[in-house]
């Protein structure tokens, strides 16, 4: 298929155009209306606040039974794989990107 300088120059416009931040901030109001009160305090402190998972796992009082993993490890990194898939599902429903 072939591409003419116009095509070009849209895509290449609206590749420009888009607003990563704007983008950002209606995932993250999707992000709360899809997640209970619990699991978005766990997501804003990781994806908003930007918190180190082991400071979020130790704010959260997470311990950990394993011997040499941080506290909350596991607990942490199954959020972070619903927090993911969730995503995924909303960017694509909601046409963000």
């Amino acid at each position: 298929m072939a591409c003419n300088i116009e095509d070009s120059s849209v895509n290449a416009k609206q590749e420009r155009d888009f607003d990563i931040d704007k983008a950002n901030e209606k995932l993250n109001i999707l992000m709360k209306k899809n997640l209970s009160e619990k699991h978005y305090v766990i997501y804003e402190m990781i994806y908003i606040k930007n918190l180190d998972i082991n400071k979020a796992a130790e704010k959260l009082g997470y311990k950990s039974n394993e011997k040499g993993r941080k506290a909350g490890y596991k607990q942490i990194k199954n959020f972070e794989k619903m927090f993911k898939d969730l995503a995924k599902k909303l960017i694509k429903e909601n046409d963000i990107v």
